[in-house]
């Protein structure tokens, strides 16, 4: 049987996902399928492990953007995802689970389209040529904090308001990317504390625990957020030793913007254009 599905990339890719009740091998040059398979992998209840091969650039463009970094460093971390680097730029949008090969492919005005077949011999050829791909790749290392683990420590250690914020961020079409020159989750994570009047000690804290940013780091970034008139802070006296700062937005209007909105404008104030 071959058939044929068309829709957003998401709806393409999370059928022969979810459908899966062993091993999934996904293969692609796109780092926007790389993405929207992650992300896929992430919404399901109990996802099948799935091993993600790449090119190095497509793999690096995965984990420069931070929802997708630290979704598969989730999965990653309960022996859900493996990223293996294949050296082939021509590498095609293919994926195999079960006893089905799909293939993927854009189409003009945004849609795309799955291939879907469940012929053996098909089926058989496209297992047999991932895994001797997957064999002779090397294993595509990368930093992020897990998802989950991140957020939860976030509402234990800083603020549940900043990390229910932080959740609706991360679940939107809002591209907090990790390079250079871009509004980063450095920024991101002050931003919301500053949404939530979070300390900037607890805030510090929590981002060097997790991975995100050292003390001096969120320190310096704060500084930046501070002089283009985003964040605040306040200090707050303490029982013990020097008062504490309490991160405040700058600007009184974006109280009442949504933590998504917040994200928008401090792009725009930054000279960073939304991606």
């Amino acid at each position: 049987m071959t058939g044929a599905r068309t829709g957003p990339l998401s709806d393409v890719l999370r059928r022969p996902l979810r459908d899966a009740s062993d091993t999934a091998l996904l293969a692609s040059a796109s780092p926007l399928v790389l993405r929207e398979a992650v992300l896929a992998l992430a919404a399901l209840d109990d996802p099948t492990p799935t091993r993600l091969l790449g090119t190095g650039d497509a793999l690096d463009a995965l984990v420069d953007d931070f929802a997708a970094a630290t979704r598969a460093a989730d999965l990653r971390a309960n022996d859900g995802l493996e990223l293996r680097r294949v050296d082939d730029a021509t590498l095609p949008s293919v994926v195999v689970a079960d006893e089905t090969v799909t293939t993927v492919a854009a189409l003009p005005g945004g849609e795309d389209v799955a291939l879907e077949s469940d012929d053996g011999g098909a089926v058989a050829r496209a297992r047999d040529a991932l895994e001797a791909a997957a064999r002779g790749a090397d294993p595509y290392e990368f930093s992020a904090p897990a998802y989950a683990a991140m957020l939860d420590r976030l509402g234990r250690d800083v603020d549940e308001g900043a990390r229910a914020d932080a959740e609706a961020v991360l679940d939107a079409d809002v591209r907090i990317r990790r390079s250079a020159g871009d509004l980063d989750e450095v920024d991101l994570f002050i931003l919301l504390a500053a949404r939530n009047d979070a300390q900037l000690y607890t805030l510090s804290g929590w981002a060097e625990a997790v991975g995100i940013a050292s003390r001096a780091t969120i320190s310096v970034r704060k500084r930046r957020l501070e002089d283009s008139g985003l964040v605040a802070t306040e200090k707050v006296p303490t029982d013990v030793g020097r008062p504490r700062q309490q991160l405040t937005l700058g600007d009184d209007d974006l109280r009442d913007a949504t933590p998504t909105d917040v994200v928008r404008t401090a792009r725009g104030v930054l000279g960073r254009p939304d991606p």
